[in-house]
Protein backbone atom coordinates (compact mmCIF):
# COMPACT_ATOMS: atom_id res chain seq x y z
CA UNK A 1 0.00 0.00 0.00
CA UNK A 2 3.07 2.54 0.61
CA UNK A 3 4.51 1.62 -2.70
CA UNK A 4 1.12 2.56 -4.50
CA UNK A 5 0.79 5.63 -2.69
CA UNK A 6 4.33 7.10 -3.02
CA UNK A 7 3.84 6.23 -6.76
CA UNK A 8 0.36 7.71 -7.39
CA UNK A 9 1.81 10.68 -5.67
CA UNK A 10 5.02 11.02 -7.63
CA UNK A 11 2.10 10.96 -10.32
CA UNK A 12 0.25 13.42 -9.17
CA UNK A 13 3.18 15.98 -8.42
CA UNK A 14 4.37 15.41 -12.57
CA UNK A 15 0.72 16.43 -13.65
CA UNK A 16 0.43 19.35 -11.42
CA UNK A 17 4.00 20.57 -12.21
CA UNK A 18 3.37 20.18 -16.16
CA UNK A 19 -0.20 21.58 -15.76
CA UNK A 20 1.09 25.05 -13.72
CA UNK A 21 3.51 24.94 -16.46
CA UNK A 22 1.19 25.07 -19.76
CA UNK A 23 -0.97 28.17 -17.46
CA UNK A 24 2.13 30.21 -16.25
CA UNK A 25 1.71 33.82 -15.81
CA UNK A 26 4.33 36.16 -15.19
CA UNK A 27 3.87 37.50 -11.71
CA UNK A 28 6.55 40.18 -11.94
CA UNK A 29 3.78 42.43 -13.31
CA UNK A 30 2.42 43.55 -10.50
CA UNK A 31 5.05 46.06 -9.82
CA UNK A 32 2.72 47.50 -12.80
CA UNK A 33 -0.38 47.04 -10.27
CA UNK A 34 -2.58 50.03 -8.55
CA UNK A 35 -5.34 49.64 -6.09
CA UNK A 36 -7.73 48.65 -8.60
CA UNK A 37 -5.49 46.16 -10.33
CA UNK A 38 -4.70 44.45 -6.86
CA UNK A 39 -8.53 43.61 -6.27
CA UNK A 40 -8.91 42.33 -9.51
CA UNK A 41 -5.99 40.42 -9.20
CA UNK A 42 -7.08 39.12 -5.62
CA UNK A 43 -10.17 38.15 -7.32
CA UNK A 44 -8.62 36.06 -10.07
CA UNK A 45 -6.25 34.68 -8.26
CA UNK A 46 -8.53 33.42 -4.85
CA UNK A 47 -11.32 32.44 -7.31
CA UNK A 48 -8.66 29.53 -8.13
CA UNK A 49 -7.11 29.28 -4.98
CA UNK A 50 -10.53 28.08 -3.35
CA UNK A 51 -11.97 25.99 -6.36
CA UNK A 52 -11.65 22.31 -6.65
CA UNK A 53 -11.98 21.31 -2.82
CA UNK A 54 -14.78 19.45 -3.44
CA UNK A 55 -15.93 16.40 -5.92
CA UNK A 56 -17.73 14.62 -3.52
CA UNK A 57 -20.79 15.04 -0.65
CA UNK A 58 -19.58 11.79 1.04
CA UNK A 59 -16.86 12.27 3.37
CA UNK A 60 -14.13 9.19 3.59
CA UNK A 61 -14.54 7.75 6.98
CA UNK A 62 -11.78 6.29 8.91
CA UNK A 63 -9.48 4.48 7.55
CA UNK A 64 -10.52 6.02 3.85
CA UNK A 65 -7.76 7.77 1.71
CA UNK A 66 -8.33 10.13 -1.43
CA UNK A 67 -5.36 11.31 -3.42
CA UNK A 68 -5.59 13.13 -6.95
CA UNK A 69 -4.66 16.31 -8.77
CA UNK A 70 -7.32 19.29 -8.79
CA UNK A 71 -7.22 22.01 -12.12
CA UNK A 72 -9.57 24.84 -11.94
CA UNK A 73 -8.79 27.55 -14.60
CA UNK A 74 -10.97 30.94 -15.35
CA UNK A 75 -10.22 33.76 -17.75
CA UNK A 76 -8.40 36.89 -16.30
CA UNK A 77 -9.95 40.05 -15.97
CA UNK A 78 -9.51 43.25 -17.83
CA UNK A 79 -7.22 44.92 -15.58
CA UNK A 80 -5.28 42.61 -14.19
CA UNK A 81 -1.64 43.11 -14.72
CA UNK A 82 -1.21 39.80 -15.26
CA UNK A 83 -3.11 39.48 -18.63
CA UNK A 84 -1.31 39.68 -21.52
CA UNK A 85 -1.73 38.73 -25.05
CA UNK A 86 -0.16 35.12 -24.52
CA UNK A 87 -1.93 34.57 -21.10
CA UNK A 88 -5.44 35.23 -20.84
CA UNK A 89 -5.82 32.00 -18.49
CA UNK A 90 -5.16 31.93 -14.88
CA UNK A 91 -4.98 27.99 -13.20
CA UNK A 92 -3.35 27.06 -9.99
CA UNK A 93 -3.46 23.42 -10.22
CA UNK A 94 -2.48 21.51 -7.03
CA UNK A 95 -1.95 17.67 -5.39
CA UNK A 96 -4.94 17.26 -2.81
CA UNK A 97 -4.77 14.84 -0.37
CA UNK A 98 -7.71 13.56 1.90
CA UNK A 99 -7.90 11.25 5.08
CA UNK A 100 -10.16 9.92 7.14
CA UNK A 101 -10.80 10.62 10.32
CA UNK A 102 -12.79 8.97 13.48
CA UNK A 103 -15.88 11.27 13.69
CA UNK A 104 -17.01 11.88 10.30
CA UNK A 105 -14.43 14.36 9.85
CA UNK A 106 -11.58 14.17 7.14
CA UNK A 107 -8.25 16.16 6.92
CA UNK A 108 -7.77 17.36 3.58
CA UNK A 109 -3.98 18.95 2.55
CA UNK A 110 -3.42 20.43 -1.06
CA UNK A 111 -0.25 21.70 -2.50
CA UNK A 112 1.96 23.10 -5.40
CA UNK A 113 5.59 23.96 -5.17
CA UNK A 114 6.82 25.30 -9.01
CA UNK A 115 9.41 27.23 -10.18
CA UNK A 116 9.36 30.09 -7.27
CA UNK A 117 5.10 29.61 -6.84
CA UNK A 118 4.59 27.78 -3.34
CA UNK A 119 1.13 26.95 -2.89
CA UNK A 120 -0.49 25.28 0.18
CA UNK A 121 -3.82 24.93 1.84
CA UNK A 122 -5.65 23.14 4.57
CA UNK A 123 -8.94 21.78 5.25
CA UNK A 124 -11.84 19.76 7.83
CA UNK A 125 -14.42 18.39 5.75
CA UNK A 126 -17.20 17.15 8.26
CA UNK A 127 -19.76 14.23 7.10
CA UNK A 128 -23.25 16.27 7.65
CA UNK A 129 -25.49 13.19 6.34
CA UNK A 130 -25.49 10.08 4.24
CA UNK A 131 -28.02 7.73 3.31
CA UNK A 132 -28.29 4.75 1.01
CA UNK A 133 -31.35 4.69 -0.96
CA UNK A 134 -30.99 1.83 -3.18
CA UNK A 135 -28.63 1.86 -6.24
CA UNK A 136 -27.58 5.36 -5.14
CA UNK A 137 -25.90 6.79 -2.13
CA UNK A 138 -26.56 10.31 -0.92
CA UNK A 139 -23.84 12.44 0.93
CA UNK A 140 -24.24 15.93 2.48
CA UNK A 141 -21.03 17.42 4.15
CA UNK A 142 -19.02 20.93 4.58
CA UNK A 143 -15.81 22.00 4.82
CA UNK A 144 -13.78 24.82 6.51
CA UNK A 145 -10.51 25.75 4.23
CA UNK A 146 -7.23 27.80 4.22
CA UNK A 147 -4.65 28.28 2.05
CA UNK A 148 -1.31 30.65 0.82
CA UNK A 149 0.32 31.18 -1.76
CA UNK A 150 3.17 33.38 -2.15
CA UNK A 151 6.58 34.26 -4.30
CA UNK A 152 8.98 36.80 -4.24
CA UNK A 153 6.40 39.09 -5.99
CA UNK A 154 3.06 38.18 -3.98
CA UNK A 155 1.44 36.81 -0.92
CA UNK A 156 -1.80 35.35 -1.32
CA UNK A 157 -4.29 34.03 0.91
CA UNK A 158 -7.81 32.11 1.09
CA UNK A 159 -10.47 31.31 3.84
CA UNK A 160 -13.21 29.21 2.97
CA UNK A 161 -16.40 27.49 4.32
CA UNK A 162 -18.35 25.01 1.49
CA UNK A 163 -21.27 22.52 1.37
CA UNK A 164 -21.54 19.79 -1.32
CA UNK A 165 -24.44 17.70 -1.73
CA UNK A 166 -23.56 14.39 -3.83
CA UNK A 167 -25.67 11.40 -5.48
CA UNK A 168 -23.52 7.93 -5.95
CA UNK A 169 -24.70 5.64 -9.03
CA UNK A 170 -23.02 2.60 -9.96
CA UNK A 171 -21.15 4.92 -12.78
CA UNK A 172 -21.27 8.24 -11.71
CA UNK A 173 -21.81 10.56 -9.26
CA UNK A 174 -23.33 14.24 -9.81
CA UNK A 175 -22.49 16.74 -7.34
CA UNK A 176 -23.30 20.07 -6.36
CA UNK A 177 -21.36 22.64 -4.01
CA UNK A 178 -21.94 26.23 -2.34
CA UNK A 179 -19.26 28.18 -1.01
CA UNK A 180 -18.11 31.61 1.02
CA UNK A 181 -14.67 32.96 1.15
CA UNK A 182 -12.15 35.73 1.14
CA UNK A 183 -9.00 36.52 -0.47
CA UNK A 184 -5.98 38.98 0.85
CA UNK A 185 -2.63 39.85 -2.10
CA UNK A 186 -0.31 41.62 -0.85
CA UNK A 187 3.17 43.33 -2.58
CA UNK A 188 6.07 40.79 -2.36
CA UNK A 189 9.34 42.24 -1.14
CA UNK A 190 11.03 41.85 -5.25
CA UNK A 191 7.91 43.68 -6.29
CA UNK A 192 8.02 46.62 -3.27
CA UNK A 193 11.71 46.78 -4.21
CA UNK A 194 10.73 47.42 -7.69
CA UNK A 195 8.49 49.88 -6.69
CA UNK A 196 8.31 51.08 -3.46
CA UNK A 197 4.83 53.14 -4.43
CA UNK A 198 3.27 49.14 -3.54
CA UNK A 199 4.34 49.59 0.20
CA UNK A 200 0.76 48.99 2.42
CA UNK A 201 -1.28 48.25 -0.31
CA UNK A 202 -3.43 45.15 -0.61
CA UNK A 203 -6.19 43.72 -2.92
CA UNK A 204 -8.86 41.86 -1.12
CA UNK A 205 -11.77 40.13 -2.71
CA UNK A 206 -14.50 38.15 -1.10
CA UNK A 207 -17.88 36.22 -2.57
CA UNK A 208 -19.69 33.13 -3.49
CA UNK A 209 -18.61 30.25 -5.35
CA UNK A 210 -20.63 27.78 -6.94
CA UNK A 211 -19.87 24.25 -8.91
CA UNK A 212 -22.14 21.39 -10.63
CA UNK A 213 -20.00 18.38 -11.92
CA UNK A 214 -19.82 14.78 -12.39
CA UNK A 215 -17.57 12.21 -10.98
CA UNK A 216 -16.90 9.34 -13.79
CA UNK A 217 -15.75 5.95 -11.87
CA UNK A 218 -13.19 4.12 -14.11
CA UNK A 219 -11.52 0.92 -13.10
CA UNK A 220 -9.52 1.78 -10.00
CA UNK A 221 -9.40 5.53 -10.50
CA UNK A 222 -12.58 8.21 -10.74
CA UNK A 223 -12.06 11.35 -12.79
CA UNK A 224 -14.81 14.78 -12.61
CA UNK A 225 -15.36 17.77 -14.05
CA UNK A 226 -17.10 20.72 -12.71
CA UNK A 227 -18.74 24.22 -14.28
CA UNK A 228 -17.92 26.81 -11.71
CA UNK A 229 -18.67 30.48 -11.12
CA UNK A 230 -16.19 32.03 -8.76
CA UNK A 231 -16.79 35.32 -7.53
CA UNK A 232 -19.03 36.07 -10.38
CA UNK A 233 -17.14 34.84 -12.72
CA UNK A 234 -17.48 31.65 -14.94
CA UNK A 235 -14.40 29.24 -14.40
CA UNK A 236 -13.70 25.31 -14.66
CA UNK A 237 -12.18 22.75 -12.59
CA UNK A 238 -11.30 18.76 -13.11
CA UNK A 239 -9.21 16.33 -11.44
CA UNK A 240 -8.32 12.64 -11.65
CA UNK A 241 -7.38 10.52 -8.51
CA UNK A 242 -7.89 7.60 -6.61
CA UNK A 243 -10.36 6.98 -3.33
CA UNK A 244 -10.95 4.29 -1.06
Amino acid sequence: MKKTISVLLSAAVVSVSCAAALFAVDYTAITNATQTSLDIMAKDIGAVMGAGQFHNGKNLGFPGFDIGVRVPVKNLNDGNVLKTKDATIISLPAVQVELGLPAKIDLVVRGLTYESVSYMGYGLKYGIFSQSLGIADLGISAMVNSSSMKNDYIQTTNTGINACVSLALPIITPYVSVGSDSTSLTPGANAIASNPLLTGLKGTASGLRYEAGINFKIPLFYLYYGYTVMYGDAGQTAGLGMRF
